[in-house]
């Protein structure tokens, strides 16, 4: 709860002005359901290498020079031993300072340590190898099951030896590698003397979840998961909305930013009266704008809002509203004014005129403000 203003999509959802985005095609806002996300590229947040599709997958989106803590999850740095006389690489965390080598896992080169920390991240696992085998059955099965559906469909006459072929491909499914653990009494488990931080949570266990370790000197460094850059459609025309950059350290992060706040005006709520509220709408474009509320009782005229330059500390203004009678104050770019109100909520529509350039652009919405 709290006193908050909500736009009105086309969808019939409220949102934030923050949460919403502009199509300029279609001139109106756009909630995240009015839009699709495309996955442009992946990027690794430590190196920042870019990863086309394809390059991902195949190494499972994760980066394949960065690790990650299993412990920690901090990103891992390579240290050099050179205590033995012989050069000898290992991955170390700063921060909870976790060794690799106390697991084994070193190299003389670093292309012999990343080749043993994949070695012991790959290696078999008999939980896999079974979930592998139900899943090789499973497929078997479908098969079948596909080439039945169709000798249905296409009223194909069985033989004798469809219906052997097909009771010997049925194959049992065996029984679980390892027999279950008897459970332990409380008595016993209270007589243990049980170290906690020995043991593995559940992000650790996750994060480990080809071997899922029991103790921490278990858990192995792992892969960094890739980010990924999204684009935006608006759902109607198919316009871009958000266009992020191709190149993760690039100076401008995005070629189009669309979003609602840049380009319609945030209203904020000042003062709270018995029967009035007093609204302060801000111009965030850089050109003056023209505003018409309508619904709410007071005379339906346009109210230009100022433009305001931060850097250059400038204001540009332009001559009288046609309806500067509501307005009760005005501070560069900000105008109040005062709606009449008879309950906790207040609905009014709202027409925003901006340039864009040489175009005029119109948008129209509902605009809905709580007052509790």
């Amino acid at each position: 709860e709290g006193v908050y203003a909500h736009y009105l999509c086309d969808c019939g959802k409220e949102w934030g002005i923050e949460d919403m985005y502009f199509c300029f095609q279609c001139t109106k806002p756009l909630c995240v359901y009015c839009v699709t996300e495309e996955i442009d590229s992946f990027y690794c947040r430590n190196c920042m290498e870019n990863m086309p599709t394809t390059e991902a997958m195949a190494f499972k989106n994760r980066c394949s020079r960065c690790f990650q803590c299993p412990v920690c999850f901090t990103t891992l740095q390579i240290l050099l031993n050179n205590s033995s006389g012989q050069k000898q690489y290992h991955f170390g965390c700063q921060h909870c300072y976790w060794d690799s080598l106390t697991l084994g896992l070193s190299g003389t080169s670093l292309n012999e340590l990343l080749m043993s920390n994949q070695t012991h991240f790959t290696k078999d696992n008999p939980l896999q190898q079974a979930v592998q085998k139900l899943q090789e059955t499973y497929k078997v099965n479908l098969r079948n099951r596909k080439k039945v559906m169709y000798r249905h469909v296409a009223r194909e006459i069985w033989t004798l030896e469809d219906l052997q072929k097909s009771l010997s491909n049925k194959e049992t499914i065996e029984p679980s590698l390892h027999e279950p653990k008897q459970s332990e009494t409380l008595d016993s488990l209270l007589s243990e003397n049980f170290e906690y931080f020995d043991r593995t949570d559940i992000d650790q266990r996750l994060t480990n979840l080809s071997t899922q370790p029991q103790e921490v000197n278990q858990a192995t460094a792992q892969p960094l998961p890739l980010l990924t850059k999204r684009s935006k459609r608006c759902k109607h025309c198919r316009k871009y909305v958000v266009k992020p950059e191709t190149l993760p350290n690039y100076s401008n992060p995005f070629k189009m930013e669309n979003l609602l706040v840049y380009f319609f005006p945030k209203i904020l709520v000042r003062e709270i009266g018995e029967d009035f509220v007093a609204l302060v709408f801000v111009n965030p474009t850089s050109s003056v704008s023209y505003m018409k509320i309508l619904n709410t009782g007071l005379a339906e005229g346009e109210v230009h809002l100022n433009a305001y330059d931060p850097i250059m500390d400038l204001v540009t203004a332009e001559g009288s509203s046609e309806n500067e009678a509501v307005v009760q104050s005005r501070e560069k770019n900000k105008v109040v004014i005062n709606l009449p109100r008879e309950s906790n909520e207040l609905f009014f529509d709202m027409v925003w005129k901006f340039s864009r350039g040489t175009e005029i652009k119109e948008v129209n919405t509902r605009v809905h403000i709580h007052l509790t």
